[in-house]
């Protein structure tokens, strides 16, 4: 494998890795979010997809598990971002910012489908 694609698949281990850690250091927070949002066991939603986010985002770097892992963040991407940043239902400022999220998601997710043939 070439040290670009080393880099390219550091990259997007480091968002997954960061963001489920994050989750875990504010969560409260964003226990609160979810259950504002109507989730169902927000708590162990938040413990299960930021526990994916950390195993599978270091799964990424190691060759064996590296597709099975992207097409776990795929999924997890997928479902946060249809969930989390429905911009359809907003308007104003709030519509823009999950707009880009979102639309950054659908750019992570090509990310990781080339991952997942790497």
């Amino acid at each position: 494998m070439s040290a670009v694609s080393m880099v390219a698949l550091a990259c997007i281990a480091l968002n997954f890795v960061r963001a489920g850690c994050a989750h875990f250091l504010r969560f409260r927070e964003m226990c609160s979010m979810l259950a504002v949002r109507g989730w169902s066991a927000p708590r162990a939603m938040l413990a299960a997809g930021s526990a994916v986010q950390i195993v599978a985002g270091l799964g990424l770097l190691w060759q064996p598990s590296r597709h099975a892992s992207a097409i776990a963040l795929l999924a997890f991407t997928t479902c946060a971002s249809v969930t989390l940043l429905d911009f359809w239902r907003l308007s104003g400022r709030e519509r823009v910012g999950a707009a880009n999220g979102f639309f950054s998601n659908v750019a992570v997710c090509g990310g990781l489908l080339l991952a997942s043939i790497l």
